[in-house]
């Protein structure tokens, strides 16, 4: 059987930088190394790539606090030129082997907001996940919510500001969008950089923190209800999963709780408290939010269900993780794909939609 030559990136320069290590060491775990022949880049986070031996990836893998890059072996260059030798190992004077697909299981900027995948357009290689454009349309928090609204897809109240204009008042907001507020960078995932606000003190030590990460921040409005996830799976004929929810006793779901107190978070698949109909309604508003912001092979659709029964689309996050903790992969394999077969229907996604530059 001819293997699928899979190379995987990860790492990367954003705030999710760890989140994407533990990704990619969970699929070297699971993945069957029978049908996919493995080379894997880590990219460190001043930028620069390296290959790494799969056998022996990530210290401290249990500890996202405290985890690295072992090794930095060999440097990889890309080579942006029309020929199928992309990546050259420096230190070894050689081109890695043709690839077939690249995973870029990157989470954050420069990874979910179509650079990367700029990138692999240029290399003329078929890549996992969504277009340059549907990329940069979701991880615009911002962006993603105003097409959402032209589309009369329900979100919740919102506004965004940037590092450079001047910002609103406490009063004013709070006028605006009642309290709690929740404010977040517009540009990460993984719960990085977001807190609830319940008064004036609150507020600005959450507009600085925000900032740190992004210079374009919302402010949503606080919905009652349960956040539900949905994954979808699929270029134009999509698989929709049933929701699943994540069980913890935060406040809300943030960084800490996702991923230092990954013991202490529960799951439930599917989510019990919606009726059949329900059910059917939530994956049908969840694809339609899927094909709005332009995705493609796959991508996880958060949405709040509130006690009235009503949907709210929160976000949709086109690399969702791939660690043992994370939703996206687990709801698959509830609807009947598991992990191993998932990365093959990803791989022929990615190779079914590819078009040469030229052609």
């Amino acid at each position: 059987m001819t293997k699928t030559h899979l190379l995987v990136l990860c790492g990367g320069k954003s705030a999710e930088h760890a989140i994407s290590l533990i990704s990619a060491w969970n699929l070297l775990k699971t993945i069957s190394h029978e049908s996919f022949d493995v080379t894997l880049i880590a990219i460190d986070k001043t930028g620069n790539w390296w290959l790494q031996d799969t056998a022996r990836f990530l210290e401290q893998e249990a500890h996202p606090e405290r985890i690295s890059i072992p090794q930095r072996t060999s440097k990889v260059w890309v080579n942006p030129g029309p020929e199928t030798d992309s990546f050259y190992l420096s230190d070894q004077g050689r081109f890695l082997p043709q690839v077939d697909v690249v995973f870029p299981l990157l989470h954050g900027p420069n990874g979910e907001d179509g650079s990367i995948q700029g990138l692999l357009k240029h290399l003329q290689i078929p890549y996992i996940g969504p277009s340059v454009l549907g990329a940069s349309i979701c991880m615009d928090k911002d962006v993603a919510k105003r097409l959402m609204l032209q589309a009369n897809i329900p979100t919740s109240d919102f506004i965004a500001l940037y590092k450079s204009a001047a910002h609103p008042d406490f009063q004013a907001v709070k006028e605006q969008l009642g309290l709690p507020l929740f404010v977040k960078p517009a540009n990460l995932g993984s719960s990085v950089g977001i807190n609830k606000v319940v008064d004036a003190s609150s507020y600005h030590a959450a507009l600085e923190e925000a900032f740190q990460f992004d210079e374009k921040i919302i402010i949503e409005a606080f919905v009652e209800g349960q956040e539900v996830e949905c994954a979808v799976l699929g270029n134009d004929d999509c698989i929709v999963s049933e929701p699943g929810t994540y069980i913890h006793e935060d406040e809300f779901f943030d960084y800490d709780t996702k991923y230092l107190k990954g013991k202490e978070v529960g799951m439930q698949i599917p989510y019990a408290k919606l009726n059949a109909e329900q059910i059917e309604a939530l994956k049908a508003i969840s694809l339609q939010a899927y094909k709005a912001l332009e995705c493609k092979g796959l991508a996880r659709v958060d949405t709040f269900v509130t006690p009235e029964g009503e949907f709210l689309v929160n976000e949709i996050n086109t690399l969702p993780g791939f660690t043992q903790n994370s939703m996206y992969p687990l709801l698959m394999d509830a609807a009947g794909i598991p992990y191993n077969n998932l990365i093959k229907k990803l791989c022929a996604l990615a190779i079914s939609r590819f078009r040469p530059m030229d052609s």
